[in-house]
């Protein structure tokens, strides 16, 4: 027997929470959309009370807003400059970073550039000149003014394990800090390179991941460490070790990254007052002679509640599913379907499954 879960969680293992699957549902696409997006992020209107799928086009420079809830298109803005970073704080208020110069523009869906600030001046230290990465997926924050932004140092490599990860840029004052520094920890695992981040907002605080730590990170909006606590996956038992004699080589990486596991994604439910981190496991190169995908592997998702204690961990099934494309919704959890290996899989469509968060009954 199931109820669904809708309230904080508790550790208690007697009472074991997991996710049940709900539906599934397809929005058709244009024709200049690509069905397995890596520049999509989720928004939730206040206002008007509906849901959309935020794509970046970025053969033709658009944001495509689908709606969930009617199954189709509702706005498509036009851009000036390629973006790297799309954050919609509200329908007037949309946040864009240039791909080419690291400025942040504020425009409206009517594609009117309401604002702009250059921040290629403080993006530069002494030991080079940090980057804005893709803030698409993993979209930017803004939390009383201060827009928090993934960077990273431009260079080659190792030193960037003394690197900062975020910044912090007020966008009133126009005063920043750069926060969260890599854990030395990790220099000993992976190339600097390969080594990813994922971040997410919880109450005016920041929670951080990497991908080949267990540790999860939580800081204040100026970076002071609050609290980190271990939490380790049961499907993720040592990471690939890195053999640095290879690394210059684009097939042995791509090869190592396709076969690691990762911590890979961190997210907050607001609703449920719960984080869910996402667990890409160890798979094989090639199984009878086909390569695998990224994504093709076998994958899990931590719950945990909002003091980072782990509640339960549910496995996910191999090529069925395209993880990167996961977001928190009001009704649950949505995950992308858009696996090439999917028997259902049409290119012609965002094909989601929403999964509810559920407590069961023993």
């Amino acid at each position: 027997m199931y109820i669904i879960f809708l309230f904080s969680c508790s550790s208690d293992s007697s009472n074991e929470i997991n996710f049940e699957y709900e539906k599934t549902f397809s929005i058709s696409i244009s024709d200049t959309t690509d069905s397995q997006p890596n520049k999509i992020s989720y928004y939730y209107d206040l206002k008007s009370k509906q849901e959309y799928l935020v794509n970046y086009n970025a053969d033709f420079d658009i944001i495509e807003l689908y709606s969930i809830k009617y199954f189709n298109l509702n706005y498509v803005i036009h851009l000036n400059f390629k973006a790297k970073g799309i954050f919609i704080h509200n329908l007037d208020s949309i946040f864009c970073i240039s791909k080419f110069n690291d400025s942040i523009f504020l425009i409206n869906t009517n594609s009117e550039i309401l604002q702009s600030w250059d921040i290629n001046e403080i993006l530069y230290v002494p030991e080079g000149k940090y980057v804005t990465e893709y803030n698409i997926n993993e979209q930017m924050y803004l939390i009383d003014n201060n827009l928090i932004i993934k960077i990273g140092l431009d260079g080659y490599p190792f030193e960037h394990y003394k690197a900062y990860t975020l910044l912090n840029f007020n966008i009133v004052s126009q005063q920043h800090n750069k926060l969260v520094k890599y854990p030395i920890e990790i220099s000993k695992q992976d190339d600097p390179g390969l080594i990813s981040k994922s971040y997410c907002e919880s109450n005016g605080c920041i929670v951080v991941i990497f991908s080949d730590d267990p540790t999860i990170f939580k800081y204040d909006k100026i970076g002071n460490l609050i609290s980190y606590k271990i939490i380790k996956s049961k499907y993720i038992q040592e990471f690939s070790k890195y053999d640095t004699t290879l690394g210059k080589k684009f097939s042995y990486n791509n090869k190592h990254q396709i076969m690691k596991p990762e911590f890979f994604k961190i997210l907050y439910d607001n609703y449920n007052k719960v984080f869910y981190r996402i667990n890409k496991h160890k798979q094989e190169f090639e199984v009878n002679g086909i390569v695998n995908d990224y994504y093709d592997c076998s994958w899990s998702i931590s719950i945990l509640d909002s003091n980072l204690n782990l509640i339960y961990e549910q496995l996910f099934p191999p090529k069925n599913f395209y993880f990167l494309n996961t977001f928190v919704t009001k009704e649950g959890l949505i995950i992308s379907n858009n696996n090439p290996n999917n028997p259902n899989y049409d290119e012609n469509y965002f094909s989601f499954s929403l999964f509810k968060l559920m407590k069961r009954i023993k």
